[in-house]
C-alpha cells in the first residue's frame, strides 16, 4: 500500500471513530432530572387523536396514573426511574442520534434491554415512547 493510501485510510478511520464517539457520547441536553408534564400530555398521539372531551378525560386518567413519574439521566451512563414509590435503576448509551431523535438501549437489572426514542421538542421537553409504543411528554425539572 503507498503512503497516499496509507494516509487516506487513517483518515477514513479517524473520521468513522470521531463519529462512532460523538453518537455514543451522552448528548448533555439529555443529562438531568424529567418529570411528567401533564398539560403536554394532549399532545400525546394517542390522546391527540381522540375528541375534545375525552383527550380530557385520557389527560386526566393519565395524569393520576402516570403523573409523579420522573426519569433521570446521568453523565456516567446510569439511569433512574421513579413511578408510584417504585425506583428502577439501570444503564443507558446512545444507539443512534439526529438532530431531534435520540433512541437510547436502557439495560436494568432482572429486565431486557429495552430501546427508548427520545424526540427532542426544546431543550426542557421531550416525548419519551417506550418499546409499548406508550408515549409521555417531559419536561426538565
Amino acid at each position: 500500500m503507498t503512503a497516499a493510501r496509507m494516509a487516506w485510510s487513517g483518515t477514513l478511520l479517524l473520521a468513522w471513530s470521531l463519529q462512532f464517539a460523538a453518537c455514543r457520547r451522552p448528548p448533555d441536553e439529555l443529562l438531568g432530572e424529567w418529570v411528567v408534564d401533564t398539560e403536554g400530555l394532549a399532545a400525546v398521539p394517542e390522546i391527540a387523536a381522540l375528541p375534545p372531551d375525552q383527550q380530557r378525560q385520557a389527560v386526566a386518567l393519565a395524569s393520576r396514573l402516570m403523573g409523579d413519574a420522573r426519569v433521570t439521566l446521568r453523565g456516567d451512563g446510569t439511569v433512574v426511574r421513579e413511578r408510584a414509590g417504585e425506583r428502577l435503576r439501570g444503564r443507558w448509551q446512545v444507539v443512534r442520534r439526529d438532530e431531534k431523535t435520540v433512541v437510547l438501549q436502557v439495560t436494568r437489572d432482572e429486565h431486557p434491554p429495552e430501546r427508548w426514542t427520545l424526540a427532542l421538542r426544546g431543550p426542557d421537553r421531550m416525548t419519551l415512547t417506550v418499546p409499548s409504543g406508550h408515549a409521555l411528554v417531559l419536561r426538565r425539572r
